[in-house]
């Protein structure tokens, strides 16, 4: 129920019936409530180069993603209710910036609990694999129980259709990617037995890679059992002969005190694994397969030769403040650019002994406002990389909502770099409380903004 704008401040008067019922049979309730003034939304300038707003009330925008030949996008909603969390996967084309389909929708249930979706399109443009998981909780007795499920859903984008879905029982799926044909999916899933010795809870972590017919869901081999644990991502390598998998293994105790992470590279074919890079997190292999990037998260970065596993170079940031997010390689394998979530880039020349090139985007001044750059997105064919900065919410110490909290935050901003020559191209503003995610189109003349406000804004980038 809405007060209506015009109502004087200080009081109103509401009248509820209800319908269907004849009148004298039931007698209308009348209610009086306080009033005040609505705060207004602080007044955010909008950059020249916005092109067109898609406006979703009431939602966030959790994600957005090209395909790959640029005439459509894909739009994943988020609300947040009662009973739990609600996402839509839509797809809109992005010449006539009307919708083409509603792929998939998640609802809510009471006591289930979703988290972690991931949105990956086959190399063609044809699938697409939405991967998430859940939590549902039973009460047993005075207390609650709960059950971790894993999904999987293939969508034909051409026609909007749902071809095949999975859900694994008791386990997490943190990991999935199309072969570079399109034909196979990959997932990564992680299975955990909880146990109590000597009165303390104990956890131990099995993990499996798992290969499917991408348009049937028949389920191929496994990789060999007993090799990972928990499972954080997989990847093919360009040739689609070989997948990169992050792992980590952790200790019994909860919470586990010590864990160690590492790269495994795995024949697929021959399901054999062929290197294993102790002490990294996440990897990417070079446009032409010879090379693969291994990092972790405080910036330790070295470059395998793939065909051997020889360590070709090694670089050592020390961020002392978050983490690198990403690491992507020039067209000619020349140079690796490398991002944090604090908006620092660099351009590193591997095979040469010169320090890399760094550029900010936040400022590090004290007494500046807390601020990150997690969302990003890179064109490298373009030679662009793009930034959403933004403030961080303020730990909670009232009974404030998310738009109050978003509404106290300054306003974001969008940071885009050109990759040549390492200078700032734009700063964008237009949306209000955060930027949630980013997308450059194939041809790098469109930029994409999603975030909490519910908008999807569309910028011109100039050449």
């Amino acid at each position: 129920m809405r007060v209506p704008e015009e109502a004087a401040l200080d009081e109103a008067t509401v009248v509820v019936r209800l319908e269907g019922w004849p009148e004298g049979r039931v007698a209308p309730s009348t209610h009086r409530i306080p009033v005040v003034a609505r705060k207004p939304l602080q007044t955010v300038p909008v950059s020249p180069q916005q092109r067109n707003v898609w406006s979703f009330d009431g939602y966030a925008i959790n994600d957005l993603r090209y395909t790959p030949d640029g005439r459509s996008l894909l739009v994943v909603l988020h609300k947040s209710l009662k009973d739990g969390h609600f996402f839509q996967f839509r797809l809109w084309d992005t010449a006539s910036g009307k919708e083409r389909a509603k792929l998939l929708q998640i609802d809510p249930e009471p006591l289930k609990s979703i988290y972690s979706p991931y949105a990956a399109i086959s190399p063609d443009g044809k699938l697409l694999a939405v991967r998430y998981n859940l939590l549902r909780f039973t009460k047993v007795g005075k207390e609650y129980k709960d059950k971790e499920n894993g999904v999987i859903h293939v969508i034909d984008l051409e026609h909007g259709r749902q071809l095949w879905t999975y859900e694994g029982e008791e386990l997490g799926i943190y990991g999935a990617d199309f072969s570079p044909d399109g034909r196979t999916l990959v997932t990564g899933h992680t299975h955990c037995t909880k146990t109590v010795e000597d009165g303390k809870q104990q956890r131990e972590f099995s993990g499996t890679v798992k290969f499917w017919d991408a348009a049937s869901g028949r389920e191929k081999e496994s990789l060999p059992p007993g090799q990972f644990q928990v499972v954080w991502d997989v990847r093919f390598s360009p040739d689609g002969k070989d997948v990169w998998i992050s792992d980590e293994h952790r200790e019994k105790s909860y919470p586990a005190h010590n864990s160690s992470e590492h790269v495994q590279v795995w024949d697929v074919a021959a399901k054999k694994r062929r290197f294993l890079f102790a002490g990294f997190s996440r990897a990417v292999y070079s446009p032409d397969g010879t090379l693969l990037a291994a990092s972790t998260a405080k910036g330790n970065i070295k470059v395998f030769d793939s065909r051997n596993g020889s360590e070709r170079s090694a670089l050592s940031l020390n961020l002392d403040k978050r983490w690198i997010l990403e690491k992507l390689w020039s067209a000619d394998s020349k140079y690796l650019f490398l991002a944090s979530s604090q908006g620092k880039l660099w351009r590193w020349e591997w095979a040469s002994q010169r320090p890399p090139i760094k550029v900010e985007s936040l400022s590090s001044e004290k007494g500046q406002p807390d601020r990150d750059a997690w969302p990003q997105d890179a064109n490298v064919s373009a030679g662009l990389y793009v930034f959403g900065v933004n403030g961080k919410i303020p730990k909670r110490i009232t009974q404030r909502t998310l738009e109050e909290d978003y509404a106290e935050l300054p306003p974001p901003e969008i940071v885009l770099w050109d990759l040549k020559s390492m200078q700032r191209r734009a700063t964008l503003t237009g949306h209000h409380g955060q930027i949630n995610c980013l997308a450059i189109s194939p041809d790098g003349k469109t930029l994409v903004s999603g975030g909490t406000d519910g908008t999807v804004r569309i910028w011109a980038i100039a050449h």
